[in-house]
């Protein structure tokens, strides 16, 4: 047959072969793969960590590119123009470093918000989980709780605890934090309804686990995609917050520069170099709409329902 078949100039079928099973990505991997897709999202993450290696980085850059400190004045150089001789991105009214003072800033502005979000977020899904997760007396409560919270004027309870407290880094970030954690906790709130209803949490009570192990080992690793997506997003609107803290002599005290403060005094030397305006303002800028677009893309990658 085969002899027929090589004369003929017909080629033999070939035997069927199932295809190769591939195998299952995890639910980190297929959102990291998801995530990498975003063209838009990366670019603004790679932004954000640049940032951060400035910030963490911030004394090196004193000692060997600006080769100066950020309290370090000299009246004879106020003023001085961007790229001049000595100073790179100019001088401010004291003779003071834009560039220097500005990368200190993104030190304390990121500082803050990381450190807000890190205690926003504890406080939140604490409240959210055991309101969502008991029900009833408990849920009604400290849902009440939260919408007394919310419904205080928010930024003049900031002014008002930072005029009781010294506003360093850790005090600022717990004020901010306290009047921020409403929107996660209403958040991990819904979620715990969700989860808590179904089977295999059931299961869990079939077998005699514990509130306190259901809620840690079979809830929380559920809904750690919302907090992580609820932490990027909260951190643009915490550093404007901070901002504007700093900017109203609030938040964080000279000489320790923050991109608040150092727009304080701008406003009045505008005309005299308006660089003391635009830096720090497109600091802040490039900050949180980087910080949120990668909140969008991990939202995106994370949430199991968006098809891309």
């Amino acid at each position: 047959m085969s002899s027929v078949v090589q004369e003929r100039g017909v080629r033999a079928p070939k035997a069927f072969a199932p295809p190769a099973a591939q195998p299952s990505q995890s639910y980190w991997a297929r959102g990291w793969r998801r995530f990498r897709r975003d063209r838009l999202a990366m670019v603004s993450a790679v932004i954000v960590l640049l940032l951060v290696l400035m910030a963490l980085g911030a004394d090196v850059i004193s000692s060997t590119v600006t080769k100066h400190t950020y309290y370090e004045q000299s009246l004879l150089y106020s003023f001085e123009p961007p790229f001049s001789e000595g100073y790179i991105l100019g001088a401010d009214e004291l003779g003071r470093d834009v560039l220097t003072r500005a990368v200190y800033g993104a030190r304390v502005s990121l500082s803050v918000a990381g450190l807000t979000v890190l205690i926003a977020l504890t406080i939140g899904t604490i409240i959210g989980a055991l309101a969502g997760y008991y029900g009833g007396l408990v849920d009604a409560t400290l849902m009440r709780f939260v919408d007394v919270i919310i419904s205080l004027p928010g930024l003049f309870v900031l002014i008002l605890i930072s005029t009781f407290f010294s506003p360093s880094v850790v005090v600022l970030a717990c004020v901010i934090a306290s009047l921020s954690w409403t929107g996660i906790s209403r958040l991990v709130r819904g979620e715990v309804l969700a989860v808590k209803a179904r089977d295999y949490i059931d299961a869990a009570r079939a077998v005699g686990a514990t509130n306190s192990r259901i809620l840690v080992k079979h809830i929380l690793p559920n809904i750690v995609n919302v907090m992580i997506v609820w932490a990027s997003l909260s951190i643009g609107g915490i550093i404007l917050t901070e901002a504007a803290l700093s900017f109203l002599s609030f938040g964080i005290q000279p000489p320790v520069p923050s991109w608040g403060n150092m727009l304080t005094n701008s406003q009045q030397y505008i005309y005299h170099s308006i660089s003391l305006v635009l830096i720090p303002g497109f600091f802040i800028f490039i900050t949180v709409l980087t910080v949120n677009l990668m909140g969008n893309g991990l939202r995106d990658a994370l949430d199991p329902h968006t098809k891309q």
